[in-house]
């Protein structure tokens, strides 16, 4: 028998009201009849959705876009065990990310750009050097962040290979969570990852991304999104949103976990 428009509507009533309270209704898969079953309460706390998707903590951490290391001192601390490699091309920052990380032996640090090919590559400074790119600043990016983070202060070359390369050099098999945020840069560095992606190797992704113009040449977040879902990974939440001073979203960071990876 087919379904009327109003029960249609009733039951997407019913699973809207169900999911906002944390559960899902299903068939019992032995009994037969109906079954609540809890949902996973994910995208609130980063690092504890990746603890639960993988049933623990991460082995091994890729921290792309080091700077001087606030994230991996951050992983050092929520995943005991791991081992983090950060990657992080400026050479002011890289100098104090590898002395921030001296006293922890699980962190090693890298001065390179991981990207989509190899070899030298311009750097573009911001005087907000958390802003740095291998991209440029977009024109219009003073319209939607404060104008004197994103003002230009010269650029120099850095070197940089891919993912797939240092992986395969290094002998790293399988990386737990890939985290990239290279201001812009996010789509050559998981194009220079596509072996480990294809491969189910990687995990979870976290990227910042972008809403508003702020790098010529930045991906949409569709063209990100649209990219990993070709690779089966899933957007898990958005976190630690951005926004401009007129309310509209600007920027996040995004979790996407493989579709070989199951949530426990």
């Amino acid at each position: 028998m087919r379904e009327s428009p109003l029960s249609r509507r009733l039951r997407r009533a019913v699973h809207r009201a169900l999911g906002a309270a944390g559960v899902a209704l299903g068939r019992h898969p032995v009994h037969g009849g109906f079954r609540l079953r809890r949902l996973p309460r994910l995208g609130r706390d980063m690092a504890a959705d990746v603890r639960r998707i993988l049933g623990g903590p991460p082995r091994t951490v890729f921290d792309v876009g080091a700077n001087t290391g606030q994230s991996a001192l951050v992983y050092l601390h929520d995943f005991p065990g791991a081992a983090i490699h950060s990657f992080e091309p400026d050479p002011a920052a890289f100098a104090a990310l590898r002395e921030n990380l001296r006293p922890y032996p699980r962190a090693a640090c890298h001065d390179l750009a991981l990207g989509d090919a190899e070899g030298p590559a311009s750097f573009y400074r911001s005087a907000f050097g958390q802003m740095n790119s291998l991209l440029p600043t977009a024109p219009a990016a003073g319209e939607h962040v404060d104008p004197s983070f994103v003002a230009p202060r010269g650029e120099t070359v850095v070197q940089r290979t891919t993912l797939d390369r240092f992986r395969a050099e290094h002998g790293i098999g399988r990386i737990d969570l890939l985290k990239a945020d290279v201001q812009g840069y996010e789509l050559h560095v998981l194009r220079g990852a596509a072996e480990a992606l294809r491969a189910g190797a990687i995990g979870l992704v976290y990227l910042e991304v972008h809403f508003v113009p702020a790098y010529e040449g930045q991906p949409s977040f569709s063209a990100l999104l649209d990219f990993l879902l070709g690779y089966g990974y899933r957007l898990v939440g958005l976190y630690e949103a951005g926004y401009a001073p007129a309310g509209y979203l600007t920027e996040a960071n995004a979790l996407f976990v493989s579709d070989r990876v199951g949530v426990r």
